[in-house]
């Protein structure tokens, strides 16, 4: 996860938009059914790191940064356009790990500020699960304040 997360993104501020369309552009050139592949093998991670335990996983972090950074790069191109619906569904799990992941998810891909990430049509559902895991009072603090950043993000 963390090779792929350093593949997808420059860790040099004075590099990082320079490569960014690079970036861009070779995961795009990477074959329609592998890359398929990979974000649903991602999703699957961040579903089963949230299960693993109470304190979640560091990986999930990790994941949760591969995940916004690919969806930065395809939803705007009109590809990947099945993830908020799909990250809406973790919202609605008993899982308040999964949540806190997919919170998180949510929260990268708000603060990359990329125009059209989430659709019109979905901002609605994604503000009404983020406020919906705002009032759970069975959820921790942690899913809390990846809530209150998320919607700090929007």
């Amino acid at each position: 996860a963390i090779t792929l997360k350093n593949s997808l993104d420059s860790k040099d501020p004075a590099l990082k938009d320079a490569h960014k369309d690079l970036i861009c552009l070779k995961w795009l050139s990477v074959d329609k059914s592998i890359r398929l592949e990979i974000k649903n093998n991602l999703l699957m991670t961040l579903e089963s790191d949230s299960r693993q335990s109470h304190s979640r996983c560091p990986s999930s972090k990790v994941i949760a940064k591969v995940i916004a950074r690919v969806a930065c790069m395809e939803i705007p191109r009109n590809q990947w356009l099945d993830l908020v619906g799909k990250l809406m569904d973790n919202m609605a799990s008993l899982s308040s790990s999964l949540k806190q992941a997919t919170l998180e998810v949510l929260q990268y891909i708000f603060k990359a500020k990329i125009p059209n990430v989430v659709k019109r049509d979905q901002v609605d559902d994604v503000i009404a699960s983020v406020i919906s895991a705002l009032n759970d009072e069975v959820l921790g603090s942690q899913v809390l304040m990846a809530a209150l950043k998320d919607i700090h993000n929007l």
